[in-house]
This record gives structure tokens, sequence and C-alpha cells, in this order.
């Protein structure tokens, strides 16, 4: 993950998108652009945009979509996560963030219980 931010804070203030060459698989983003769009007509029409919670009692905390959100936001035992093949490699490895110093995989593995190591691309370790 760090290397996208570094990839969006590196862009600058604002990037000439009209000098991009987008190929086949830069669909996705043809499409947020262009529901971005759709978005501003909306709003110089009038109309209110899509996710817009203008209730403060429902904006208080807005509950997102998260890949195995339930498996990492409960409470575990160190023996139910290293029993978990998925768990296991959330708790001891960097699934986001590649090449973690030493010292940072040390405290880590003692904050959490568990050795911390590299990640090998893998979420799910691979059988032998």
């Amino acid at each position: 993950m760090n290397q996208d931010f570094l990839a969006w804070v590196g862009q600058g203030v604002i990037a000439d998108r009209s000098l991009e060459q987008l190929s086949a698989s830069d669909r996705g983003i043809v499409a947020m652009r262009r529901r971005f769009f759709e978005e501003l007509d909306a709003l110089e029409d009038g109309q209110e945009p899509k996710g817009l919670i203008r209730d403060p009692l429902r904006n208080v905390k807005v509950p997102l979509p998260m890949v195995y959100g339930d498996q990492v936001t409960q409470s575990r035992t160190l023996s139910e996560i290293a029993a978990h093949p998925t768990l296991k490699a959330f708790y001891t490895s960097y699934i986001f963030q590649a090449g973690q110093p030493d010292w940072v995989k040390q405290l880590a593995s003692e904050a959490l219980g568990f050795q911390v190591g590299e990640f090998d691309g893998v979420v799910v370790p691979r059988q032998a």
C-alpha cells in the first residue's frame, strides 16, 4: 500500500489527463472518471449525489465493505489465529507492505505473539 500512496502523492497538484495514453487495462479508471463526471452533472442539475448521507444520526459511522472484514475485526485467541490459514497469513506477514525493516518485524512479532516475516504473495498458505 505504501507504493500506492507514493504514486498518489507523487503526481503533484494537478495531472494533465489530456496527455494520457489509456489502454484496455485502464477500463476501471475510465469507468471511475465517467462516474465522477456523471455525479458532477447531477449536482449541476440540482440533484443529490449518490452516497451522500445528510442525516447526522446515520452519518456518525458509515460501515464500508471490507474483504475478510469479519475475520480481522473480531477478537481471536492466538491459537484460533494460528489454526486459521487466512488469519495466520494476516498476522504473520505484511500482506500490503513489502520490505519492512527487520526491527519493525521484530517489534510486531513481540506485540502480536507471532513471528512476523515477509509475505510470499499467497493469502492461503501453499500445500506442500
